[in-house]
Order: structure tokens, then sequence, then C-alpha cells
């Protein structure tokens, strides 16, 4: 038997720490990328379900690994090229991480994952990831961050975060008022009831003919039934 604690932090040492593992993930592209954010998710939500079984010395590897290239592999260029949806909510999730608790970051820490996480977002669009997809409060933190330093440049980054995010938002609906994506939308030109005015008749026939074949097969068992009762 062996402590969670203690497989934890194995297979972090052997997969998400680890240089080998990670020049690996680069070899995958944005499938690699992908998998290194998943695991990051992983992570924190380990930290959330079982307190202290992610400690503030491993955030910090990852920070230093993902954020400030450790090991020079050059990942912040790589996710770009390949993903870079990934790093964004790597950042969200290092930065959600610190602003539940999880992780006693240093000041200076939260300014850097605060102004990636930002430039991410205005660059490339918010990535709607499952850490930051309409979180609200963490883009505030985010931003407070960056407004802390008075830097007149990191506030300016931090006014664009917040309206690329409002207006990823409000572009849920086109200019019509119509919900775009995969949603259900009712077709130009219906008629009340959900049905297009073009179609409504042919759909009630199709139901109609539909209900008539059903009713045939049911006479056709019952039929048989007897049958097969009178030959017993």
């Amino acid at each position: 038997m062996r402590e969670f604690e203690e497989v934890l932090a194995t297979n972090q040492r052997t997969e998400l720490l680890n240089r080998k593992w990670i020049e690996g993930m680069k070899e995958h592209g944005y499938a690699g990328a992908g998998h290194i954010s998943e695991l990051t998710k992983n992570t924190f939500g380990w930290d959330v379900t079982r307190s202290g079984s992610v400690t503030d010395a491993t955030w910090a590897d990852i920070y230093e690994i993902y954020v400030k290239d450790r090991y020079k592999l050059g990942m912040q260029e790589w996710f770009d090229k390949v993903n870079p949806h990934a790093l964004q909510e790597m950042t969200a999730t290092m930065l959600e991480a610190v602003r539940k608790g999880y992780w006693n970051a240093d000041v200076e820490t939260i300014a850097t994952l605060s102004r990636v996480y930002s430039e991410s977002v205005v660059k490339d669009g918010p990535s709607a990831g499952l850490v930051s997809g309409g979180n609200t409060k963490l883009d505030s933190f985010a931003a407070a961050a960056l407004n802390a330093p008075g830097d007149a440049a990191l506030a300016a980054l931090a006014a664009k975060m917040l309206a690329s995010v409002a207006a990823s938002a409000g572009s849920s609906k086109d200019s019509t008022g119509k919900v775009i994506g995969q949603h259900m939308e009712v077709a130009s030109g219906a008629a009340p009831g959900g049905e297009s005015a073009g179609t409504g008749r042919m759909g009630r026939s199709t139901k109609a003919a539909m209900a008539a074949l059903i009713l045939g097969l049911c006479c056709v068992l019952v039929m048989y039934g007897f049958a097969a009762r009178k030959g017993a």
C-alpha cells in the first residue's frame, strides 16, 4: 500500500514535471499541448478534492517549467504555434489556484501569470475552457494584479483583456438575435408552434403515415397471436 500523495507526486515527477516527457508531448503538437493543459487542471482538481495533496512547491515547479521555461525548451513559443489556448488555460488554472487559496504564490508570480494570461486572451481570444470559461472572478483577479503596480501598459492590457472577454460573451448571438454555434434555432419563416411555413404540412403528413404504419404492425401482431393460439 502507498499513500495517495506519494503516488500523485511520483506521477507528477514522471510526467508533468519531467523534461523527457515534455519533449515527447511536443512531438504530438496540438494534442500534446492539450494533454499538458489537462494534467495541470487535474492537478488543481486533486488539490481541491484532497487538501494538501499538491504542495506550493509543485505549483511553483509547474510555473517555472511552463511559464518561465526552466528547461529552455521554448515552451511559450511552442504553445503559441500549436495550441495557444492550452497555455491560456494553464495560466488560468494557476491563477485560480492562487485566487482560491490553494497556492501561496508571491506577487511577482501572480503578476507574470496575469500578464501571460491576459496577453493570450487579447491575442488569441478567450479559450472558454473548463477553468476560464465564464469565470468573471478570475478575470477580475488577473486585471487587479495588472493594475496593482500602477504601470500604464499593464493597466491597458487588463482593460483589453476584460473587453475581449466581454466581447466574446456578447458574440453568442448574431445581429438578428438568433443563437449561433451548436444550438437549436427555429428556421427562417417559421410558423407558430415551431414548424416552418414551407414544411409544416409535410411534417404532419409524415407523422400520420408513421402512426398508420405502427397501427398496422400492431394489428398484424395481434392476428399472428390469435393464429398461433388456435394452432396450439
